[in-house]
């Protein structure tokens, strides 16, 4: 029994229902995904082989579906993170070292590559690229949307045209287009960040795996803290840098990041313009049961302008 449709599923459709007499989250996964498995197919696995291992900090599954794909879980008791403080930053930090142990690792190394992964510099830039081009290349005429595309191909496009050309120039293609060994490789819950994090008194669990796989730790880190969905201080954004470079390490790591995190900021900034142009995020949001609203536009696209410019002003 259903008890209420779309909760805060932006990419899925949530629902509250009940389930043997007891409150449980249902949740029905878009048919479309990119990675090698479905986006059900991919959460179910993950959250499977990480309680098998003793990680229970996850969500629980109660019933699954795969014909109808979707999962129900065990409501998760808690709120989620408002003020992100260094206890928080270290319980994420022990989370990600846990599920990279040689134990649980060798469970995903013949899995799929995280969504819209990057395993050499080739990738994180062409990741970018697409999906500035790809909004660039939208159909709609309004005038909010030629407004965007003005600011995507005047100020982003150049921004984005900037950096590859340093990169290129310090590196050769071969360089480039050289991809990390699977020692250099994590294990990824891809969306990863405090707004799929639930907080119970302390203790910290960990949402949503639908993207997950193997990724650069980079990857996982640039999105870490570009995210704008939540704040963390420089002083924490430090330190997690700090203790996440001694638990990925492989060679040239910050040096890779710090050449590579301008290309996310510029990605997180294409996202934040996605849902106001491209068709298929708005169709994304229409199964979440998400309706686009118009008047925001304008209010989303300066909230966009902010972000860029917080990053990128002189």
């Amino acid at each position: 029994m259903i008890l209420k449709k779309n909760l805060f599923g932006k990419n899925n459709n949530l629902s509250l229902i009940n389930f043997n007499n007891k409150l449980a989250i249902k949740k029905k996964y878009a048919q479309n995904f990119i990675t090698k498995y479905s986006r059900y197919h991919t959460e179910f696995f993950f959250l499977n082989t990480l309680r098998k291992n003793k990680i229970f900090n996850v969500s629980n599954i109660l019933f699954n579906d795969k014909k109808n794909l979707y999962l129900i879980f065990e409501i998760i008791k808690g709120k989620k993170i408002k003020k992100v403080s260094r206890d928080d930053i270290k319980e994420c930090l022990k989370f990600l070292k846990k599920i990279n142990s040689k134990k649980v690792k060798k469970h995903f190394i013949n899995f799929q590559k995280a969504s819209d992964s990057c395993l050499s510099y080739e990738e994180h830039i062409t990741c970018v690229e697409k999906r500035i081009i790809s909004l660039l290349k939208t159909k709609s005429r309004s005038n909010s949307s030629l407004k965007i595309k003005k600011f995507l191909k005047k100020t982003l496009f150049k921004k984005f045209l900037e950096l590859k050309d340093t990169l290129e120039k310090k590196y050769s293609k071969k360089k480039l287009k050289k991809k990390l060994s699977n020692n250099e490789i994590i294990v990824s819950p891809s969306d990863f960040g405090f707004h799929n994090i639930i907080k119970n008194k302390k203790k910290l669990f960990f949402i949503d795996f639908e993207y997950g796989g193997l990724d650069d730790p980079i990857k996982l880190l640039c999105d870490f803290l570009c995210n704008p969905d939540y704040k963390i201080t420089k002083a924490d954004q430090e330190y997690f840098k700090k203790k996440y470079f001694k638990l990925f390490y492989y060679k040239n790591i910050e040096e890779k990041f710090n050449l590579l995190f301008n290309f996310h900021k510029l990605k997180w900034c294409t996202m934040l313009l996605n849902d106001l142009i491209s068709k298929k995020y708005q169709k994304r949001r229409f199964f979440a049961g998400q309706e686009r609203n118009n008047l925001n536009l304008e209010r989303k696209f300066k909230i966009a302008k902010i972000y860029y410019f917080n990053f990128f002003s002189k």
